[in-house]
This record gives C-alpha cells, structure tokens and sequence, in this order.
C-alpha cells in the first residue's frame, strides 16, 4: 500500500467530478491580499493558470497562457521568494496581467515569511482583486481546479471568499 500525505477527501472531490455527481465545485478559504480585492463582493471570469515556473517557460511562445478576462489561479513548488518576485515581474512586463480580473494563489513553495512578504508586495502594486489560499497547489489539501470553466470569485460572511465553478 502506497501512503500519501494528501487529504483523502482531494480523491473523493476528484471522483464525484469524473462520475457526474456535482454541477458546481467551490475552494474556499480566499483571503484578499489588496485593497481592490477587499472591497469587491464578486469577480466573474473563466479559470486559467497553473504552476507559475512552468507558465512563464511558456511567455512568448505559441502555448502561452491566455490570460484576459480571467480569473488567474497560480501555485509552485519549491520556489523561493526572489524566483517568486522574479517571475511576477516577468508576468506584468509581459503583458499578462494587464486584463486579468483577478488572481487566486495556491501554495508558493513553503509560504514562509519571506514568500508572503513578495506576495503581500506584488498584490499591493497591482488595480486587480488578488486572493490567498492553501486549498490547492502541493499541500495536503488540493482542492480539484476546472480550467476555462466559468467562475466566480464571491465574499462570504468571515472576510474570507469562495471560488466557485461550475462543471
């Protein structure tokens, strides 16, 4: 028998998806990092992203990520914070945050201190709502995330707010 750190309820989210058995799949847990994320009551966009190392080897080429009028979900593993600053900057000068309705990260590698200062950092200097949560990435919780589906980022009652997808 292989043991896994991960929540088994990460497996059985993923079944009811395959088997038909749920239209709409929700993360919750999204903590804004700015004021533009503070004071909005819903974002609504399709859902594109990923592991951010991988997304920007794609900036510039036929597979890069197409980002306007999108909610933008980015996670990695292993990265440090100045590889993490690194990249997002990369990111804004490549234009792909220019139409980007807002941003949902995942787990940036440990989310020590330092990550979430250049997270805190970046989500300041940006107009768009930018979110925080520990549901999906590489952590033991890794709630499923449905690509180009549309969605709604929505304020729930503790300051906190719910992705929600329909499937």
């Amino acid at each position: 028998m292989i043991k896994s750190d991960k929540h088994r309820a990460n497996f059985i989210k993923i079944a009811e998806i395959i088997a038909g058995r749920v239209k709409e799949i929700t993360v919750g847990q999204l903590f804004p990092m700015n004021r533009a994320a503070q004071s909005a009551h819903s974002v609504q966009g399709k859902l594109t992203g990923g592991n951010i190392t991988v997304l920007q080897t794609g900036i510039g080429t036929s597979w890069q990520v197409k980002t306007k009028d999108k909610i933008l979900f980015l996670e990695d593993t292993q990265i440090k914070a100045y590889q993490l600053d690194r990249s997002l900057l990369h990111f804004t000068q490549a234009g792909l945050l220019k139409d980007v309705k807002a941003i949902v990260f995942g787990h940036c590698g440990a989310d020590n201190k330092e990550i979430i200062k250049t997270l805190n950092q970046f989500a300041a200097s940006l107009s768009i709502p930018v979110f925080k949560t520990h549901r999906f990435g590489h952590g033991s919780i890794n709630d499923p995330i449905i690509y180009n589906t549309m969605s709604q980022i929505v304020a729930v009652h503790d300051s906190s707010f719910t992705l929600v997808m329909k499937v």
